[in-house]
């Protein structure tokens, strides 16, 4: 299976280094020397360097030949325009975007539907945590004193309705609340009880295989 992932930053080189793990075909497509270095030197993955919006740069990736198609830059514009130019070059290759900015969230079917038609719309972003009291105003001896004085539960967040999900919620759930509530993990309960918790990692996983699985099924049906 080949899959093309456009992007070599923190998101991509995860996705990239879990498809390797798999044994896929993976090319990672990005402008920078260094984060291509950094894939190349750590992962078992074709990397090129280019503009993933670039039809040129696409087809030399071979767009065409891919069965996925993941656009996780930093950049809404950049993801939305190179499934836009994948989709033109290759429809039937299925499409998966990293969208942060909230304005395009009632847009998401829309993306579905229309062109670029992607598959699936992820938002990875998590709120920035609320910096804590300034301790360090003087010597490292004064912080280390301070610290010594201060309880976590002075400082500890307290978990709200949209940072827990039950067990038996459904992928489609933990996306839309992941999404929404812009979390980068959930804690899992069962019976108001803690019993593990969803990362962000593991829904890409998720999708990733539900994503593998209907190209299985196409290509057998076919």
């Amino acid at each position: 299976m080949k899959i093309v992932v456009v992007g070599a930053g923190e998101v991509g080189f995860y996705i990239a280094s879990h498809l390797a793990h798999e044994n896929k075909d993976v090319l990672v497509i990005d402008n920078n020397d260094d984060a291509l270095r950094r894939v190349s030197d750590n992962i078992d993955v074709q990397v090129l360097k280019g503009s993933g919006s670039s039809p040129v740069v696409l087809s030399e990736a071979g767009i065409e030949n891919a069965e996925i198609f993941l656009a996780v830059t930093n950049s809404d514009e950049t993801n939305l325009v190179s499934c836009l130019v994948a989709d033109i070059i290759s429809p039937s290759t299925k499409k998966l975007a990293r969208i942060r900015d909230a304005d395009y969230d009632e847009y998401h079917e829309n993306f579905k539907k229309h062109a670029p038609h992607i598959d699936t719309v992820i938002n990875p972003e998590v709120e920035v945590v609320k910096t804590i009291d300034r301790l360090f105003d003087g010597s490292l001896d004064d912080l280390r004193e301070k610290a010594a004085k201060i309880q976590v539960s002075n400082f500890m967040h307290t978990l709200s309705a949209d940072e827990c999900l039950n067990e038996n919620a459904t992928l489609d759930e933990a996306i839309h609340i992941l999404i929404m509530g812009h979390q980068q993990s959930l804690l899992v309960t069962r019976n108001n009880e803690i019993v593990g918790i969803l990362r962000l990692t593991d829904v890409f996983s998720a999708v990733f295989q539900s994503l593998s699985a209907s190209s299985d099924s196409v290509r057998e049906d076919g």
